[in-house]
Parts: structure tokens; sequence; C-alpha cells
């Protein structure tokens, strides 16, 4: 048994700060016109501008991310300071905060939208299982230092969000295609990405995305001749406003990806992954605050073709699924707090197939809470706790 607290503390002197009340889920696109400037709920709960987030936080913008020219996420975190990104081969990147790279690193937790997509049993994030295209990103955040402690253990080094369009608020139709190629062969991406409104109250937003690569590296290896990177990913993501105060959202992915690894388990491979998740959600604005219900379980499976200086594959199949349940309770009391308090429960599990073992599990229980004080009109402070049963 294993107990964790997490405790974080900071303050920032601002030039405009305003304690903004709870809403519901939050239209980005108008509040970002509003102001000028990305707005975010991940700091504590409810929206604040970026100039005035009480800690470290970095925002790319959906226009900022087209500008790169970036064609995945870690291709556009390359351009906030403190973030390392790492690419071994095509299909495989790995991307850190103030250094400590290295394969599979395991110290940034991910979220899509606030669900991890950090693997927890293979201690790793694996970026082409992310069901995720481009076109559908509204802003990418990446929150750096203690403040992520309210995130849980497994953000020791930070936190990186990635906001899509919630096709309640967005408009968005786009079809993307490229055509390349390398030395050994070409390269074949596409992608499409469209938001519907379903009557007065639903709206759905579908993603689909793959490609296809060859790379040198395949020829290296004899076993891995009839392998080449690519990947193929759909969402489908559901809103409904079902009072004026009450919204719904229910989201269903899947993704494969087959790349090539030089380093995977320290010897050369070929992996193969299947990955989906099943998530519901419900957000309620309340005379007792703005209270969200969030389920979701992922499940993902990897094949790993192992080299092995032998001329024949060694195979081997990891499975890892994670259900997680949170509550959260965002209030204000008076016009200069905010308070933020929740509790979650996550339960895993992970299987290794080709030695037979017997499944190996976990479980953790978590309380958090966070006050975020407006001590002044240019002095805001926030300090969060969190404790983690395991």
């Amino acid at each position: 048994m294993k107990k964790a607290l997490l405790f974080s503390a900071s303050c920032a002197v601002l030039g405009l700060a305003s304690a903004s009340a709870p809403a519901q889920t939050l239209d980005y696109a108008t509040f970002q016109d509003m102001f000028g400037e990305p707005v975010t709920t991940s700091a504590n709960g409810s929206p604040q501008r970026l100039s005035e987030v009480p800690l470290n936080m970095e925002i790319l913008t959906a226009e900022e991310i087209a500008r790169t020219g970036a064609r995945t996420v870690p291709e556009a975190l390359r351009f906030l300071p403190g973030l390392t990104v790492r690419q071994s081969s095509f299909g495989q990147t790995e991307v850190s905060i103030r250094g400590y790279n290295q394969p599979s690193a395991e110290r940034l937790l991910v979220l899509v939208n606030g669900r991890q997509v950090y693997t927890d049993f293979f201690g790793m994030v694996v970026w082409d299982n992310i069901p995720v295209e481009m076109a559908e990103i509204k802003q990418i955040e990446v929150i750096k230092g203690p403040n992520t402690a309210l995130f849980g253990f497994n953000a020791t080094s930070g936190v990186v969000n990635i906001i899509t369009y919630n096709p309640l608020y967005d408009d968005v139709r786009e079809v993307t295609a490229r055509i390349g190629g390398f030395e050994e062969g070409p390269f074949y991406e596409g992608s499409g990405v469209a938001t519907a409104k379903l009557g007065d109250a639903w709206a759905a937003k579908v993603a689909l995305g793959g490609y296809e690569a060859d790379e040198e590296f395949a020829n290296t290896f004899p076993a891995f001749l009839d392998a080449t990177p690519k990947r193929a990913s759909g969402s489908v993501d559901i809103w409904g406003q079902v009072t004026d105060t009450i919204q719904v959202n229910f989201e269903m992915t899947s993704n494969q990806n087959d790349r090539l690894e030089g380093i995977a388990l320290r010897i050369p491979s070929r992996t193969e992954f299947d990955a989906s998740s099943l998530r519901g959600r419900i957000i309620a604005d309340t005379d007792w605050g703005l209270i969200e219900g969030d389920v979701y379980h992922n499940r993902s499976v990897a094949g790993y073709f192992l080299y092995a200086q032998s001329p024949v594959a060694i195979p081997n199949e990891l499975e890892n699924s994670i259900t997680v349940a949170k509550l959260t309770n965002t209030f204000e009391v008076g016009n200069n707090h905010i308070f933020r308090i929740g509790g979650e429960y996550r339960s895993a599990d992970n299987i290794m197939k080709a030695l037979d073992t017997d499944e190996l599990t976990y479980t953790i229980g978590s309380v958090m809470g966070l006050w975020d004080w407006r001590a002044t009109d240019k002095l805001r402070t926030s300090v969060a706790l969190r404790y983690d049963h395991f």
C-alpha cells in the first residue's frame, strides 16, 4: 500500500485580474475574440485569461499551430519554450519538459479534453495513438511546475492538455491530404474533420485520419521487410444541451498504428498498437457550483515483434486498460475566492500474454482541492492539494 500527498502553491502579480464565475463548457472562440488572448479552465476549473493565470502555462492556439505547419502534436510542441522533442523514427517521438528526454519518456501526463492518454503500465505516451487530428485542435495547453500536483502523481514534470473543438459552439469542416516521399518510397497522409448540428440541442464532431510511409529503417532488419509505418484513427464526439444548465457528452475513439523502433524495450522492434476509448460526461451549473461527473475507459494493446539478433521476429503482446471515474465541484465564495474540490477513482490492469503471467492490477483513490484567491486587483494566489491512496 502506498500513499502520496501532493501540494502546490503559486501566486502572480497581474495587471488585470477578475474572478470568473463558473460556467458550463467553455466557448473558447468567443472568449478569445472578446479578450484578444487564449482562455483556459485548466488552472482552477473556471474560465481565466492566459495573462491572469497564476501558474506557469503556455497555450498554442489553432491559429499558431496552423502557422507552424506542424503535421503532428509533437511537431507543434517544438515551438514552446522548455519542451524537448526527440524523434527516433517516423512513428516514434518523445516529448519532455525541461530536459530528461529519453526513449519512452514517462514523466509527462498528456490529456485530451481532460481525458488521460498517458499509458500507465507502458510508462509512456504513444503520440501516434492519440485519436486527434490537427484540424480539430482548438488549443494545446502546457502546464509546467508544481501546479501539476492537482493532476496526480504521474504529472511529475508537466501536463499537456489538448483541447478540441466543441460542436455545440464550433463549426469545422476541413479535409487535408499530403503526398511526399523518402529515398526509399512514398508517403501518404489524409484527414477529415466535420461538425454537424443534430437539432436544436445536440451536435456531433467526427474526425478521421491516417498515413502510410516507407522508411529506411524498415530495410535494416530482415524480419521487418513487410512492415511500414502507418496509422489509422477515428473519433466521434457527441454533445447535448439537455437543459439550460446541464450538458452531456459521449465520446468514442479508435486508433491503430504500426511503427518501427530502434530502441523499444532497448532492442530493435516493430510495434503494432491498437487503442480505443469510451467516455461519458455530465456538467451541471447548479446553485452549489459547477458540478462535473466524468467516466472513461481506455484500452491499449501493444504487439512487440522483437528482432533480438534472429532472422525471425519474436512476438510479445501486452494489454493495458484503465477505468477512471471523477467528480468535481467548482464554486465561488464571495467575489474573490474560487474553490475546486473533487474525488477520483481509477482501476488499471495489464497482461503480458507471451509470459502467460497473472493479471497485474492496481486501484487508486484520490481527493483534491484548490483555493484560488484574488487578494487584490493586482495580486492573485492559488493553492492546490491532492492525496492519492495507492
